[in-house]
């Protein structure tokens, strides 16, 4: 019955919802403003639910099943043999939502050849823990993307695989780097793609990395002259 009443607010026509208009009339309720406070009163919904959510059909949780196939693959170790360790000190930059998650790391140099910069972007690999096919791969694919909202983050992946992949000081994990080669002009000069190991050398919330970025810029710097 609760559902009935669910699809008549999220519609926004009365088309091929007959079952529901009769259920609303026997209620004695009066619009979807009114069908929608009965939802939020009885605890089918929050009182600022995300409708649109709804709509749209996006999930905001992963099925039973695939917290199962996560939690499982976060154990497992991935085929990395052959990577080279990143013995450059790497500031890891914490989840905004999660600190347990630190998916990204940055350094950066000045280069000998002149006035020229070497940044260096670090993004961790969840996907090495993954099969191309199955319930997971086949929930993530549906996902497509990691979704912000100002209330609430809903993941692409599971948190259980994202914490597995994390950076850490504690030991290498693998990683996707990006390096940059900046010119004094601040022109791109080069730029490769490795596939590297790292440890972190610190870690960071998103405002500390907000605000210590220059410095710490300055200060990796001059430790590489």
């Amino acid at each position: 019955m609760l559902d009935s009443l669910a699809a008549y607010v999220l519609s926004e026509t009365d088309e091929g919802l007959r079952d529901s208009i009769d259920l609303v009339r026997a209620a004695h309720l009066h619009g979807r403003a009114a069908v929608l406070d009965v939802l939020v009163r009885v605890g089918y919904w929050d009182v600022d639910e995300n409708l649109i959510l709804h709509r749209e059909q996006i999930p905001q949780v992963f099925t039973e099943q695939a917290e199962q196939l996560a939690a499982g693959l976060a154990t497992t170790r991935p085929v990395w043999r052959g990577w080279p360790n990143w013995s450059q000190p790497s500031i890891g930059v914490s989840d905004e939502t999660d600190s347990e998650i630190c998916l990204r790391a940055w350094a950066v140099r000045r280069r000998r050849e002149g006035w020229r910069l070497r940044l260096r972007l670090h993004v961790a690999l969840p996907c090495l823990r993954l099969t191309p096919d199955g319930p997971l791969a086949e929930e993530i694919s549906g996902r497509g993307i990691r979704v912000d909202l100002p209330d609430q983050t809903l993941p692409l992946i599971p948190p259980v695989l994202l914490r597995a992949a994390s950076f850490t000081t504690l030991e290498y994990r693998p990683a996707l780097t990006v390096i940059v080669d900046v010119d004094a002009s601040g022109d791109l000069a080069k730029a490769q793609l490795r596939r590297s190991r790292i440890r972190l050398s610190a870690r960071v919330s998103p405002s500390e990395n907000q605000n210590a970025v220059p410095s710490g810029v300055v200060g990796l710097v001059s430790a590489f002259r």
